[in-house]
């Protein structure tokens, strides 16, 4: 992600990505949860562990990064310019969320694939 924001001139709030409370909070809401879309409570453990692992896309309209597992439809994403500051630097600010299967992250002219 880092390499692709320099290389795409694009601005990084910091290099460290947290969930906040708040985005947690967001994540597990109960709208989400009535539409099927909640993340795991394990799914928000394992993601500092599994990132580096999932697949990795830049969205082009709302210009994100998104960390996806497609073995549980799960996706992160990641907002390089939503900055907070945390221990006197900033952040990035990650959300997570289920896809359904209508989701075509290889669509070329909506997604592009990084990793």
């Amino acid at each position: 992600m880092i390499d692709f924001c320099r290389k795409n001139n694009i601005e990084l709030a910091g290099q460290d990505l947290m969930m906040s409370p708040f985005q947690i909070q967001h994540a597990l809401r109960d709208s989400k949860a009535k539409d099927g879309k909640t993340v795991s409570h394990q799914d928000l453990i394992d993601f500092p562990i599994k990132y580096k692992k999932m697949e990795l896309y830049f969205e082009k309209k709302d210009r994100g990064f998104i960390y996806v597992d497609r073995s549980n439809n799960t996706k992160f994403y990641v907002n390089p310019n939503k900055k907070i500051k945390k221990n006197g630097k900033h952040v990035i600010i990650v959300t997570g969320s289920k896809f359904d299967s209508k989701t075509n992250f290889d669509d070329p002219n909506e997604f592009i694939r990084i990793k």
